[in-house]
């Protein structure tokens, strides 16, 4: 077994000893139901840009709207 830089058992299948590994022991100062849903940056498909109105197969979001790569602040 080798060990992790500061002297733990290591197995290298799992984290190194000490970490949290299970949800119980983990702390969150969000609860769930104030979290925002993840949202979408690519999408492709056919879409028209929300800046231009141009027809895309491939859009990017930039401050809420779908835009094309044109449109996009890069």
């Amino acid at each position: 077994m080798r060990e992790a830089a500061d002297g733990t058992p290591y197995s290298g299948d799992s984290e190194v000893a000490g970490d949290a590994t299970d949800d119980e022991s983990r702390t969150d100062s969000t609860p769930d139901d104030e979290l925002e849903a993840p949202r979408t940056t690519y999408a492709w498909g056919e879409y028209t840009c929300g800046r231009c109105g141009d027809a895309c197969e491939r859009v990017w979001r930039d401050d809420g709207a779908y835009v094309c790569a044109d449109c996009k602040a890069w």
